[in-house]
């Protein structure tokens, strides 16, 4: 297992792979962004197994598995290699399908991986926007001031095995760009909203509503916020928890429409996830 010390490691890798002369099956779609911070905080490594090169983020309590490889059957057999020697680790693996059925989840499973939960994403078009700017007293743009409460409701609230949460760099960059939006009262962040915002996307990252003030509408003014900022867009997205059924039922109602695109996470654990 070897520390990867630049983008251009991950480059070479790829190369590796790619110089098989076959397609390439992966599940490693960072940015360049996040995987330059991985290089700087020293947390991502790689293991090569003949066609196939895995990357493994390494965290206080499990480690994200990454790869690239030239197929299913190199894929399989060398996980199989993979799990002999890192077999005491907790592992969670993330799989992007456009089917439900998918061959790269069931070479997981078939290594005694279990689905820890998966997502699926919806999405809606520029017709459901709201043009009408909200007119919420409570509601406001995030600060630098408010990024270490938020870095603590994202460590309390939610799985950092089901979503990638974002650090404080995140948080402060989100913050920088306006695109963290707060419901404060009495000096207490009762909910927010994080999202990615390009000119034609709006990206819907974390919701969120104190559990003690959920009977407040909260959620509903802090949506309403997001759209407005959204409506020059012309597509919205998110990825939902696919048993979260009230999420999932609320969203419908706002014309949003479940896509044909799952996440699956996979764990080599006996863990079970809790919505």
């Amino acid at each position: 297992m070897n520390l990867v010390n630049s983008i251009l490691n991950i480059t070479e890798s790829y190369n590796a792979v790619k110089a098989y002369n076959k397609s390439i099956i992966t599940n490693f779609f960072l940015n360049a962004n996040r995987i330059e911070k991985l290089i700087k905080d020293k947390e991502l490594f790689e293991i090569h197994y003949e066609e196939t090169i895995f990357f493994l983020r390494k965290k206080n309590t499990f480690t994200n598995l990454y790869y690239y490889s030239t197929s299913n059957e190199s894929l399989d057999k060398s996980l199989k290699e993979l799990l002999k020697n890192i077999n005491t680790e907790t592992l969670i693996v993330d799989i992007i399908s456009k089917d439900e059925i998918n061959f790269e989840k069931n070479i997981f499973e078939s290594s005694n991986f279990n689905i820890y939960t998966s997502l699926v994403r919806m999405s809606a078009m520029s017709d459901c926007q709201l043009t009408i700017k909200p007119n919420e007293e409570y509601i406001r743009n995030a600060n630098e001031k408010d990024s270490i409460e938020l870095i603590k409701l994202l460590n309390n609230y939610f799985d950092p095995k089901a979503e990638q949460l974002p650090d404080l760099d995140d948080i402060k960059s989100w913050i920088k760009n306006d695109n963290i939006i707060l419901y404060v009262k009495n000096d207490e962040i009762l909910g927010f909203i994080i999202f990615d915002l390009t000119i034609t996307t709006l990206y819907l990252r974390y919701w969120f509503v104190h559990p003690s003030h959920r009977d407040l509408k909260i959620g509903s003014k802090l949506f309403k916020e997001f759209m407005y900022r959204g409506k020059n867009t012309k597509r919205q997205l998110f990825w939902v928890i696919q048993t979260n059924d009230n999420a999932i039922n609320r969203y419908l109602h706002y014309g949003f429409k479940k896509e044909n695109m799952f996440n699956f996470v996979l764990t080599n654990k006996k863990i079970n996830y809790e919505n």
